[in-house]
């Protein structure tokens, strides 16, 4: 009974030692896959960083060049923003109120008789006027109102516009500035851009050619804003003019021009 006890006991024991063995190669083997998977993958993904194409055919690589170029013109002015004023005084606020009402439609009839643009009126104000008093407070004595009229005309027609509004209303020219329209300004804007461009290119395709390449590719253009174009006063027209002046004939004015200018940066690629 004792022998084959043993005899079974050494049995179980070897099959159990097979089993571990078998494990034990199965592990080893599965540690050596994941191993070299790890080796491989880490190779590859280094492969794929430092690889440099440019550096085994530089030939094949573009090179970037940048320039600028800026084109210019000059614009004529064929708008005149003008500005009016108009100032009463009276004994008292409603005569005041009336007066300026009066002389404000006034103007208003004969500049929009004249087809002018852009008409509008601002800045209408009354205010007392006061007499100082000794030992006593200020003595309203009278109201003076005020009010401005602007209006955009043409040079050719400013001239008589200007002289016959201070006998139709208005009390003193404010102002009066020359200036493009934005029509105008916007034309110019798209030619000069298209000047500029054209002049950049010019430049790159010439630097191109000196190294013995060409043009592949744009990488960017930046057009720049129009510098220049900005309404002009006439220092001649600021100063007021009253309206008891006598004004025989036509102001005369001289619009003028301006000049303008835009620049455009390109970016271009180039190779062999």
């Amino acid at each position: 009974m004792n022998i084959g006890h043993e005899t079974e006991s050494s049995h179980g024991g070897s099959r159990l030692q097979q089993q571990t063995a078998r494990t034990s190669v199965k592990l080893a083997a599965l540690a050596f896959v994941c191993s070299a998977l790890a080796l491989f993958g880490g190779s590859a993904r280094a492969q794929s960083v430092t690889v440099d194409p440019c550096a085994t055919a530089p030939q094949s690589c573009p090179t970037l060049v940048s320039t600028s170029a800026t084109a210019q013109t000059r614009i004529a002015n064929t708008a005149v923003d003008v500005t009016l004023g108009l100032t009463v005084t009276q004994t008292d606020l409603p005569a005041a109120q009336r007066s300026l009402s009066t002389q404000s439609n006034q103007l208003i009839a004969y500049l929009r008789a004249q087809g002018v643009q852009r008409l509008f009126t601002n800045n209408v104000s009354f205010s007392p006027e006061t007499r100082f008093q000794k030992n006593a407070a200020d003595k309203t004595v009278g109201y003076t109102g005020s009010t401005s009229v602007s209006f955009r005309t043409t040079p050719d027609k400013a001239p008589e516009i200007l002289s016959a509004a201070l006998n139709n209303g208005a009390n003193t020219i404010n102002s009066t500035v020359f200036t493009p329209t934005e029509q105008q300004m916007e034309d110019a804007r798209r030619d000069l851009a298209a000047q500029a461009t054209k002049s950049a290119m010019a430049e790159i395709e010439s630097i191109a050619k000196a190294v013995n390449s060409h043009v592949v590719a744009l990488r960017d253009i930046q057009v720049g804003a129009v510098s220049g174009g900005e309404p002009r006063p006439m220092p001649m027209m600021m100063r007021a003019m009253k309206a008891d002046m006598p004004v025989a004939a036509p102001i005369a004015t001289a619009e003028g021009d301006q000049q303008i200018s835009l620049t455009v940066s390109v970016t271009a690629a180039v190779a062999k």
